[in-house]
């Protein structure tokens, strides 16, 4: 390792150089480091909009096998950028000792929330808007299994894929530079905001500040999956039940 202010030759991994002690690799590593999880970040967003783009000119909800192709497309390309960050992502894909009270408040608070979402959205639609917005459901009517298919493609999907999309992969760029809260409120903005719903950052926003909190405080992705699949779940049902 050269020492930049005195050319002496030192040991490769040395910090510090042994003849005028001034600080050799650190900074420059800590640069590139920083430099190549901006540049993952930037293509990992670019990345999402472009396929989020793309399905608004093949007419996605036209037929049930478009949804079905479109999950698994997306369902790839998450899992591309989690070989890239395997390790690491896989580590918060461990779920040791789940506590009872906060898998209880989720199992309870997710539907409760994804009611009072249901009734808001639907307020707005009928009240504001005048339009009306079919189930999740009905947009598999045709296919063999309507309600299974729907809430595989809307709640385990999602919740499994955007989850490792969001709070893994995304988070693991993002936090070495940015830090662990500015990393949750990061997050949480490009998730609500790949929807590509103005309407919905009311609810997305404070979802995904809570699963990236969770993700923060527990090093897992699970409290976030199953938090993500009962909320989506439960508006699928409720499409069903109170439409």
């Amino acid at each position: 390792m050269i020492c930049p202010a005195c050319n002496h030759n030192n040991h490769p991994n040395a910090r510090f150089c042994s003849h005028c002690g001034g600080e050799l690799s650190a900074p420059v590593y800590v640069a590139t480091r920083d430099m190549g999880s901006i540049t993952k970040t930037v293509v990992f967003f670019v990345v999402m909009v472009v396929f989020i783009v793309s399905l608004y000119f093949i007419d996605i909800n036209s037929n049930y096998a478009n949804i079905i192709l479109a999950n698994i497309v997306f369902s790839l390309i998450v899992l591309v950028f989690f070989a890239m960050d395997f390790r690491d992502t896989l580590n918060v894909l461990k779920f040791k000792d789940p506590e009872p009270m906060l898998m209880t408040a989720l199992a309870t608070g997710a539907p409760v929330f994804a009611l009072g979402v249901f009734f808001f959205v639907d307020y707005l639609n009928k009240n504001i808007f005048d339009i009306y917005i079919i189930s999740e459901y009905y947009l598999f009517i045709d296919s063999p299994a309507p309600l299974l298919l729907a809430l595989i493609s809307t709640a385990v999907f999602p919740a499994i894929f955007e989850e490792i999309a969001f709070r893994g992969v995304l988070f693991n760029m993002l936090e070495p530079f940015a830090g662990k809260t500015p990393t949750i409120f990061i997050t949480a903005i490009m998730f609500s905001t790949i929807h590509f719903s103005l309407i919905s950052l009311l609810w997305l926003f404070p979802i995904g500040l809570l699963f990236g909190y969770l993700r923060a405080r527990h090093n897992t992705l699970w409290y976030g999956i199953i938090g993500h699949f009962l909320y989506n779940s439960s508006v699928v049902l409720y499409g069903v039940l109170l439409a």
